[in-house]
């Protein structure tokens, strides 16, 4: 063996390193992007879950229970209180807050006179785990809370009523096989816009769209076309995998969810067009456009964790993915049945996501050869 050997094989790779941007993107770019996307966002703590509250009695009795609960900080944060109980059920539909606690009128005297209470706690049913766990620290509380009662009480006539709204029987599956559908409506657009595009430049047959005279902007938008018209025969038949295989039931309005997916559909290829226009080859295009695309769609979508429970630096990088407010879209439209008024704001951040990226595809774009 000769070292010099070594050597010289050892400062070619070196050099071609240097040289090859994909690779300087996936031995330093890629684990670094992993690691900081993954150490925020891979946590399925409940933690940090917002609530609200419905005092109707407004005694000391409900006041200390009501102080019990928010004393648990790490667990619970505390929205404030409502007038009744219809704005803790608004509060709900618009997902400001995962529960609510309702103490009935008399609530105190009941109490003293060792009569049965039932206080309610209404809890967002949408993500399973999260309610059964925030459910399970209200009874906690209440638990404790009678224990300090116990040597003035006779009895115990207290207990707590727990309903589960959106998914009254917590079926996990309702939430997995809907919200699987703004993960594939995440990857799977952006890795087949980025594969048409970057097939050409790798082929050379890029060259014949330089010296025609079609525009950069047509030729951006005949391509989102063809990955439009693909897509729209999968949103069909996804949507009937979901309603008819899984039983998922839909409560939202369909034509609404429909033009947001198709929406949506065309955001996510602009990713992957974005993405190609820096990729001279098929496999970079679709590295990148994998990596950037799957860690946000499951981890900062709240597919796996409720955003809201999330640390800062999490909740802030969730926000600046436009798979969240599709999720929104999709949990809205099949668990919730939320009208398409409350849902346009989700709408309208997909819609500036789209023209963002649409706009940086076509200034990155040029019809010659960098």
């Amino acid at each position: 063996m000769r070292l010099y050997r070594v050597k010289a094989i050892y400062l070619k790779e070196l050099k071609e390193l240097l040289r090859d941007r994909v690779s300087r993107v996936v031995v330093f770019v890629v684990p670094f992007i992993i690691t900081l996307l993954f150490g925020y966002g891979m946590s399925l703590d409940v933690e940090n879950v917002p609530f609200a509250v419905c005092d109707e009695d407004r005694s000391a009795f409900s006041r200390d229970f009501i102080q019990k609960i928010r004393q648990n900080r790490e667990f619970f944060d505390f929205r404030g209180y409502t007038l009744s109980q219809r704005e803790i059920e608004k509060l709900l539909l618009e997902g400001k807050v995962k529960f609510g606690v309702v103490i009935p009128e008399g609530f105190e005297k009941k109490l003293k006179e060792g009569k049965r209470v039932y206080v309610q706690v209404l809890l967002d049913g949408t993500f399973p785990f999260q309610a059964e766990v925030a459910g399970t620290y209200v009874d906690a509380v209440a638990n404790s809370f009678l224990l300090e009662l116990l040597p003035h009480l006779k009895e115990l006539p207290f207990s707590v009523d727990t309903r589960y709204w959106f998914n009254e029987e917590l079926r996990q599956k309702y939430v997995t096989s809907s919200g699987i559908l703004a993960v594939v409506f995440t990857v799977s657009p952006a890795i087949f816009t980025a594969i048409i595009f970057s097939k050409e430049r790798e082929r050379g047959t890029i060259y014949n769209i330089y010296t025609s005279p079609v525009g950069r902007l047509e030729y951006l938008l005949g391509k989102q076309l063809l990955t439009l018209t693909v897509y729209t025969v999968n949103v069909l038949f996804l949507f009937g995998v979901v309603t008819l295989l899984f039983k998922v039931p839909f409560r939202g309005n369909f034509p609404f969810f429909f033009l947001s997916t198709e929406l949506f559909i065309l955001t996510s290829s602009s990713v992957g067009m974005l993405i190609s226009t820096f990729m001279r080859t098929q496999i970079g295009a679709i590295v990148v456009t994998l990596i950037i695309t799957i860690i946000p769609a499951f981890l900062y979508s709240g597919y796996l964790v409720p955003v809201s429970s999330m640390g800062k630096e999490a909740y802030v990088e969730a926000h600046l993915f436009p798979t969240l407010y599709y999720m929104n879209i999709v949990k809205g439209s099949f668990l919730k049945g939320v009208s398409p008024l409350l849902l346009l704001k989700d709408l309208t951040v997909i819609a500036v996501f789209y023209l963002v990226f649409l706009s940086l595809s076509y200034f990155r774009f040029r019809k010659r050869e960098r």
